[in-house]
């Protein structure tokens, strides 16, 4: 019985495009599943409305004021569009990701600039808790079709630098 083996000892240059095509659509499929899935992630506005309030919308943007206050833990949402985040008022918090780590944000040190503004990609279902007596305040735009390229990978809400993962 002879057995197909993508690597041997005598390459076969015809198992190379079938490799090829295979990792190919591997990639092509976890990005639609990203993208499917992140449609069905609860909106932040929807499942948060006490945290996001929509401050302006269209067919291209929506830009929301996020506020969590001093004690505060919001309910789990996502963040299915590309943003820019802007913090303009921020200090310790808890970042609990779905499935995920729980990411402890401590508070931003005198030396780091302010406001932070950040580039974000689709965020999974999350819920900040506001462990500080400051209140924590911030300005999303989202854009609801406009590709970004070179986000950096950020799991949470600020800059990865600011937070530390928690296994739960």
């Amino acid at each position: 019985m002879k057995r197909f083996m993508l690597f041997s000892a005598r390459p076969n240059i015809l198992k190379i495009p079938g490799l090829v095509f295979c990792l190919c659509l591997l990639f092509f499929g976890a990005g639609v599943f990203a993208q499917k899935n992140s449609a069905e992630w609860p909106d932040a506005v929807k499942a948060a409305p006490k945290n996001h309030r929509v401050l302006y919308e269209d067919d291209d943007f929506r830009i929301l004021l996020v506020t969590v206050n001093p004690g505060e833990k919001e309910n789990v949402h996502g963040h299915r569009w590309n943003s820019i985040l802007i913090a303009y008022q921020s200090g310790k918090f808890i970042d609990h990701i779905q499935g995920g780590p729980d990411l402890k944000a401590p508070a931003p040190s005198p030396n780091e600039p302010f406001p932070m503004v950040m580039m974000k990609g689709p965020e999974a279902p999350h819920s900040v808790e506001n462990v500080d007596s400051v209140t924590d305040r911030l300005i999303r735009v989202e854009f609801k079709k406009a590709p970004f390229t070179n986000v950096p990978p950020a799991p949470g809400i600020l800059t990865t630098q600011r937070l530390q993962a928690n296994p739960k």
